[in-house]
């Protein structure tokens, strides 16, 4: 089965496909200080929810950028329940995405999704390159909880422990990278067992109704690795943060 497909699986129960939760989202979308015909671009964007929220509840305009074919099909579909809402969302790369000449964006999103530009320092020059100057972006990034994550940690989930920095490293990158943090919520640990868990619960909903689909073991046994390697090590090793950042210009 196609990687992007199976996440549209493994997160069919869930709001937004990270560890946070609505609450904590609305907060943040709080604190973005939106004003109806700001103009907003969410990379990485899964089946649309936070820029429908945004368009709802705050007149925005704005535009979604995922790989993932399916996620964009329903946010496509979310999207159409919505008839004044000025949204588009695009089937793309984020890395690949170049916002129309002249276009700008006053917030820019990305959560959990750094891998696209190989990293948290490439995904930073990224968003500021993409945000107007003075305007916000919402980063949304894994960080080591330990100085030493488990090595059979490592190994079940293919990461590097170079991959992500600790928090106050984080911090650091963050201000070098041209931006002032202007808010910040942690994922709680509850966050974090309703995210993996609701995976686990998913999937089980998928393979009992699918009980004859060819993929059905092999997607079984990757959940089943996943929620070992989430309970056995990453509870206690990875953490999740999401900021706002304020684009810094001399």
């Amino acid at each position: 089965m196609e990687f992007h497909e199976r996440m549209v699986i493994a997160h069919d129960a869930h709001t937004f496909w990270n560890p946070v939760s609505e609450d904590v989202v609305d907060e943040l979308v709080d604190y973005l200080d939106l004003e109806p015909g700001m103009r907003v671009l969410d990379i990485a964007c899964g089946a649309g929810e936070l820029l429908l929220r945004m368009a709802a509840r705050h007149g925005i305009s704005g535009v979604g950028v995922d790989v993932s074919p399916w996620a964009v099909e329903r946010a496509q579909a979310a999207a159409s329940t919505l008839p004044d809402a000025d949204l588009i969302f695009v089937q793309a790369d984020g890395k690949d995405y170049v916002p129309p000449e002249g276009e700008d964006f006053d917030v820019v999103s990305l959560v959990g999704a750094s891998w696209i530009w190989d990293g948290y320092a490439g995904t930073l020059a990224a968003l500021r390159d993409l945000v107007r100057p003075d305007g916000l972006v919402l980063f949304g990034e894994p960080f080591w909880k330990t100085d030493a994550p488990p090595a059979e940690y490592l190994a079940a989930d293919d990461l590097t422990a170079d991959q992500f920095l600790d928090l106050p490293s984080l911090h650091a990158a963050v201000l070098d990278a041209g931006f002032r943090l202007r808010y910040q919520i942690v994922s709680t640990g509850q966050d974090w067992d309703r995210y993996e868990m609701l995976q686990s619960l998913s999937v089980d909903r998928w393979a009992a109704a699918n009980p004859d689909h060819p993929d059905r073991d092999d997607v079984l046994a990757l959940q089943a690795r996943a929620q070992r390697s989430f309970l056995a090590w990453g509870r206690d090793a990875l953490g999740f943060t999401q900021m706002i950042l304020r684009r810094v210009d001399a």
